[in-house]
């Protein structure tokens, strides 16, 4: 299969998105789940979208939502389409278990149940190749990472670099995943998520009240903003001007009340509402890459706000509050 992707050849995938489409959940359908008197009236709403709960239970809300997660998965993989899209969002599932097999094994403790369904590697196996270094079989960006981070976390004893270090890694497979398939809505959206990423990180530092270096150690390389830009912008004390008329924008206004002891929870909405805002331009695409790209996102968002809402309700929140922390849908 040549590398750039072809709009002709995601016609019959992107039918079936389409279609798709028309199930996700919408916000009046959210509003009923808030609004319902009774716990069951809410888990019907989405027993009637699919998602087989058990019981009416917080762990059997997650365990539907595992379960249609990995049922996606396996309907778009019956289409004979470019698997190197589904690695976009896979990457960072086995990456996550990177992350648990390393600490486990620095700590001396068994993390198995950690462990995560969903990336390209299944995870019992991934874990036993990584337990035993059998870095060879890897692919080659996540195995000068994993060798990297299991020094910072053996030799120096420095979790937080070790994660930086796998971040880095985590976002380079993306970005070179996207300048594979030569699929410019792709590329910019993986460079929208390393500038997210980017923005997270700078709140981060700026909180613990720590300098440009620790942002130098805790930067993606690879966005639409230059890291070099944002260091500087830091030094001068300008943080929002590296990011007037990005996506982030909004986000990086947040920033200012975050730092100074409020609470981060609108600054996180925010990031994650310019990365919606950015694919909804996918639903005036006909066919192609962009349509699949977007519904994957729609579906990672919802997933994320059924846990959001049905965790608020279960710990007895209002609907007003719950509602405040849940992001923006695609419909």
């Amino acid at each position: 299969m040549p590398n750039k992707l072809k709009a002709v050849d995601w016609l019959c995938v992107s039918a079936y998105v389409r279609a798709q489409e028309a199930k996700l959940l919408t916000e009046t359908e959210y509003g009923r789940m808030l609004d319902a008197h009774e716990l069951s009236d809410a888990i019907r709403v989405l027993q009637d979208h699919g998602y087989a709960v058990a019981e009416p239970s917080l762990a059997a809300v997650e365990s539907a939502v595992r379960q249609a997660r990995a049922e996606l998965f396996a309907d778009f993989s019956a289409f004979s389409m470019d698997d190197r899209l589904l690695d976009l969002f896979r990457i960072r599932y086995d990456y996550h278990n990177v992350k648990v097999v390393l600490k486990a094994a620095a700590a001396g403790m068994d993390a198995e149940h950690l462990l995560l369904e969903g990336g390209r590697f299944e995870k019992q196996d991934f874990a036993r190749r990584l337990r035993e270094e059998e870095d060879d079989t890897l692919p080659e960006i996540m195995a000068a990472a994993v060798k990297d981070a299991r020094r910072l976390l053996f030799a120096a004893g420095d979790p937080q670099k070790a994660d930086f270090a796998l971040d880095r890694a985590c976002f380079a497979e993306m970005a070179a995943l996207a300048a594979d398939m030569e699929s410019p809505f792709i590329d910019e959206y993986v460079r929208l998520m390393i500038d997210a990423e980017n923005v997270k990180a700078l709140l981060r530092v700026l909180r613990m009240y720590a300098g440009a270096e620790m942002l130098a150690e805790a930067a993606i390389p690879g966005g639409r903003v230059d890291v070099d830009h944002i260091l500087a912008a830091v030094e001068n004390g300008a943080l929002t001007e590296p990011y007037m008329g990005t996506p982030l924008a909004i986000a990086v206004e947040e920033i200012a009340q975050a730092v100074h002891g409020g609470g981060v929870m609108f600054f996180e909405k925010a990031c994650d509402n310019a990365l919606m805002h950015y694919l909804q331009d996918a639903a005036l695409v006909p066919f192609g890459p962009e349509a699949v790209l977007a519904y994957f996102v729609a579906r990672e968002r919802e997933f994320s706000n059924i846990r959001i809402l049905m965790g608020g309700r279960f710990a007895g929140m209002r609907p007003d509050q719950i509602r405040e922390r849940m992001r923006e849908s695609y419909v």
